[in-house]
């Protein structure tokens, strides 16, 4: 995707949505919840998600509603993280349909969710610098 631009200093975007879906699909359903008591079996990814790079610098904005749909044998519930922003790492949550179990998903799956949504921002920059980026090339 790397377009002419002398230097990197010109802005340059990528519409990195599809990559976050695929992020929180793959990333969420791999933690283990509650010594496995839950499991997530749904991911809904909607928004925006933009990597930029401007004066050679990347820089990501972000702003996602994730919805996460947790099972366990005794209740199907869902998790929505209602403004996923790139500039804030404190979360707003809504709990859909989690009865007796609510307390259990606050304390103990939400943090472990907190740690994937903390580690995003760093990993969409890694796996898009090199598409926004021209290496410096020596010209002989």
């Amino acid at each position: 995707m790397v377009v002419h631009n002398p230097n990197n200093w010109h802005w340059v975007d990528k519409n990195c949505l599809p990559w976050a879906k695929e992020y929180f699909a793959t990333q969420l359903p791999k933690l283990e919840l509650s010594n496995n008591q839950f499991k997530i079996t749904n991911v809904n990814v909607t928004g925006d998600c933009d990597v930029s790079n401007r004066k050679g610098k990347v820089i990501c904005i972000y702003d996602m509603i994730l919805e996460i749909t947790l099972q366990s044998e005794e209740t199907t519930g869902t998790l929505k993280v209602k403004e996923f922003i790139h500039d804030e790492q404190e979360y707003e949550y809504e709990y859909s349909n989690f009865g007796s179990t609510k307390a259990l998903v606050q304390s103990q799956i939400v943090p472990e969710i907190q740690k994937i949504l903390w580690q995003f921002q760093e990993d969409l920059i890694k796996s898009q610098e090199e598409d926004l980026q021209l290496k410096n090339v020596a010209h002989e």
